[in-house]
């Protein structure tokens, strides 16, 4: 999953991922990439329940949370650039 935003000043970024990794690249541009991959197959069935948001200059990338007894978590690999 890859999302493209307009934002032509600083950003604050809000990553919440249970498991995984995340990667930033600060650099100045007019745009802020977020690409989302999943990392095991729990991650890839929720896939379609990751939010990526900007609200205001506020970039917001949401994973979903682990319910239930799940033994593993889903791990995904975020990088912003």
């Amino acid at each position: 999953m890859k999302e493209t935003f307009q934002t032509p000043g600083p950003v604050r970024l809000d990553v919440r991922v249970e498991a995984g990794s995340i990667e930033v690249e600060a650099r100045a541009t007019e745009a802020t990439e977020v690409e989302v991959e999943p990392g095991n197959k729990l991650a890839e069935e929720l896939l379609g329940e990751v939010r990526v948001e900007l609200r205001g200059t506020d970039l917001v990338v949401e994973m979903p949370r682990k319910t239930g007894l799940r033994i593993r978590s889903p791990e995904f690999a975020v990088r912003v650039s």
